[in-house]
């Protein structure tokens, strides 16, 4: 049977996880961002991938510019994360 997988990469989806994370910032707001897309983009990302299989598929602009920094600089990206990484464990004591 032949069988295509498709990777979805979507970028921040507009649900509840970031209410219900653990981590908060000393204000008692979340430490993520608030989301920015429908869920609804998703979903039809997931459609067009069962009609017409692709093996990436990004959704939101976040999600490209990572894919890029990921290809053309990743240390930068590295960088960046660590940082933001350290800023969101400060937050979160």
């Amino acid at each position: 049977i032949p069988i295509e997988v498709s990777l979805i990469r979507p970028t921040a989806i507009n649900t509840p996880f970031a209410e219900h994370a653990a981590n908060r910032l000393p204000e008692g707001e979340p430490a993520l961002p608030s989301p920015q897309y429908p869920p609804d983009l998703v979903a039809e990302a997931i459609l067009k991938c069962c009609v017409k299989p692709q093996r990436d598929v990004y959704v939101g602009g976040p999600a490209k510019l990572s894919a890029i920094l990921d290809t053309f600089f990743p240390t930068v990206k590295d960088m960046v994360a660590e940082t933001r990484m350290k800023e969101l464990k400060k937050g979160s004591r």
